[in-house]
């Protein structure tokens, strides 16, 4: 505190006061002169700065050795400091990598996510990312950055090299989309495999798979669920294919037999459906969608929520499409009775979101049989 004082004093002259300062900091390096309590406080002083020096080396050496890289960047981007492993991702010395930015090393394809990222980390002290990164031999690799703000506007970075994860993603990707197409071709197979034994029933299947996909999207499914409401849609009376061509397309009342045959569809649906290995549960949508939420539908007579509600939707969508269709026993009811069959019913019979999401979509959206509304 003495010295301090003396330092501050603007009476004595500079040369005085170094002159002090040389000496007292002799007789502290020197240990003559001073109290035993001086001379602990100066070895306890002497530990902690080894102890601090020891544990800066420790931390560089962690630093260092580190297998992802790790860099130190200011708030323009550009590098500061850089371990061996950062240098080696990028294909630079470290001489070479601190006369650059970001940016520079950033591949075209990423340089706007970067700069957003960059952008967001001085208000958020946060942000991680993948990004596409440039080689200093021009060929482009995946990294993922994880990066802090420090104090003094200056940022800490850690990069790891993804580039054979993206690929078995983006492998994996393509496989998934391939083995979606091969399952549509194959859904379109049987769906085709009907019209070749009944053209109506071949059309209704279609009809009704349109109205089924529109109302499911009318009630914000995701895309994906919207398909899956489709592709079940599209196969639901698939099990005809076993019914005798005269019973389909008998003109006159069907007997309690033919009727009860009829009905042994769903069972048959069911039977070739889930032996396809599917990623959604089509056989048991297909299995249930001449079910009622009273219970008195067919098969099982399920009720309520025992149904899927995507077998709810094909329900609601079969009758609408069947009342306003021709029938080869009587003629086309038209859909103002196909909705007023749903409304009388509504709750009872089948799912009212399912019901006001249907009226809606021919009432205010104008939906035909033959226009292809967009799926969300």
């Amino acid at each position: 505190m003495i010295l301090e004082e003396i330092m501050k004093r603007k009476d004595i002259p500079t040369d005085v006061r170094e002159e002090i300062q040389k000496s007292v900091s002799a007789r502290i390096l020197s240990g003559k002169g001073l109290k035993d309590s001086e001379r602990r406080g100066i070895a306890e002083c002497r530990k902690v700065d080894q102890r601090l020096l020891d544990s800066e080396e420790k931390f560089r050496s962690y630093v260092e050795n580190a297998p992802d890289g790790i860099f130190v960047a200011n708030s323009q981007g550009e590098y500061i400091d850089v371990n061996p492993a950062a240098c080696n991702l990028l294909g630079y010395t470290k001489k070479e990598l601190l006369g650059l930015s970001i940016m520079d090393v950033t591949a075209p394809g990423s340089r706007d996510a970067a700069l957003s990222e960059f952008g967001k980390l001085a208000k958020e002290k946060k942000v991680n990312g993948e990004y596409l990164f440039r080689h200093a031999d021009g060929h482009e690799f995946y990294m993922s950055v994880d990066a802090v703000k420090l104090s003094g506007d200056k940022f800490l970075g850690f990069c790891k090299d993804i580039t054979k994860r993206k690929h078995s993603e983006e492998m994996l990707e393509r496989s998934h989309k391939d083995l979606e197409k091969s399952l549509y071709s194959t859904v379109d197979a049987l769906a085709s495999t009907v019209e070749a034994k009944d053209l109506y029933n071949g059309r209704h299947q279609r009809r009704v798979a349109h109205l089924a996909a529109a109302i499911a999207s009318e009630m914000e499914y995701s895309s994906d669920r919207v398909r899956l409401v489709r592709t079940a849609a599209i196969v639901h009376d698939l099990g005809k294919i076993h019914i005798p061509s005269e019973i389909l397309s008998k003109p006159g009342k069907l007997s309690d037999i033919e009727y009860a045959l009829i009905k042994t569809h769903v069972q048959a649906s069911y039977d070739i459906l889930k032996n396809i290995d599917f990623p959604w549960p089509i056989a048991d949508i297909v299995y249930q969608h001449h079910e009622r939420i009273d219970g008195s539908g067919y098969p099982r007579g399920l009720k309520g929520s025992q149904t899927l509600a995507e077998a709810k939707i094909i329900s609601v969508a079969d009758v609408v499409e069947a009342m306003s269709s021709h029938r080869p026993y009587r003629a086309a009811l038209g859909v103002d009775k196909a909705l007023d069959e749903l409304q009388m019913n509504r709750g009872i019979l089948y799912d009212a979101k399912v019901v006001d999401s249907c009226i809606k979509l021919f009432k205010e959206k104008d939906f035909h049989f033959d226009l292809e509304l967009p799926v969300k």
